[in-house]
């Protein structure tokens, strides 16, 4: 019986946000959060946190909001849910969005997408009409490259490197809102993480960089991993992308690693 009323509560919160009850909505879900709780019921508990993750965007409150949908997302990697996944990460793109981190919302809008369509859970249409205008701003803000750039490089994470991007938090660096022209924006790289990317951008291969740094292959070969983490890339393509786009010019000093 219990079961029933919890799966009532969310679509209760559903019709309402649908009619944009915003308060309403959030009063349905929290109700049926509770109720999962109490029956220890975890799956049902991150549908409820996810809801109330993108109610809590709706009514603009992007910290709550991104600190429920995280919660959502850890329990269901817990649960190894990962059929729902996705759509929770498309509630942390928007969340993203909100917040003016265009370059990461794109990344987390593609990997949703892709996953989805993998998964043959593609996106429902009202998710896709609730994500287009973010992704028409997102466009509008970093530009026709960029933009391609940060979807092909959500498109490319498997569901594990796109659900720790997501639950890694923001990127370092600062909003699309406040960028400084390029290569002078805060980056979450080292000095010489960025010298790296900037020879992986010139089409150099690890030995070769090792050679020209006069440092050893095995170094390279944890600048570079410690690159594709550091930014959520999957591969050397993004990160020469990457390196084009912030404008970073090679250095040919040779500081220390």
């Amino acid at each position: 019986f219990k079961p029933g009323i919890v799966a009532a509560l969310n679509e209760l919160g559903n019709t309402a946000v649908g009619q944009g009850d915003y308060a309403r909505a959030r009063s349905s879900y929290e109700a049926s959060l509770a109720l999962s709780r109490e029956l220890q019921d975890r799956r049902s508990q991150a549908f409820a946190l996810g809801n109330l993750g993108a109610v809590a965007r709706l009514l603009g409150e992007p910290k709550q909001a991104c600190e429920l949908a995280k919660e959502a997302l850890a329990l269901l990697r817990e649960l190894g849910d990962r059929r729902n996944i996705p759509t929770t990460i498309g509630i942390m793109a928007m969340v993203a969005s909100s917040r003016g981190q265009s370059e990461r919302a794109v990344r987390l809008f593609g990997a949703a997408g892709a996953l989805g369509e993998a998964m043959g859970t593609p996106q429902a249409p009202s998710n896709r009409a609730a994500f287009a205008p973010d992704l028409a701003d997102a466009r509008r803000r970093l530009g026709e490259g960029a933009f391609a750039a940060a979807w092909a490089g959500g498109c490319a994470m498997t569901l594990d490197e796109a659900t720790a991007y997501a639950l890694a938090g923001e990127a370092e660096g600062a909003t699309p809102d406040h960028r400084p022209s390029a290569g002078r924006q805060r980056s979450p790289l080292t000095r010489r993480e960025r010298e790296v990317a900037s020879i992986i951008a010139q089409g150099r291969t690890n030995h070769e960089i090792a050679d020209e740094l006069v440092v050893s292959q095995r170094t390279v070969e944890a600048h570079v991993a410690n690159i594709l983490a550091k930014l959520g890339f999957t591969s050397r393509a993004q990160v020469a992308a990457w390196a084009v786009e912030h404008g970073l010019p090679h250095s040919q000093s040779h500081s220390a690693d």
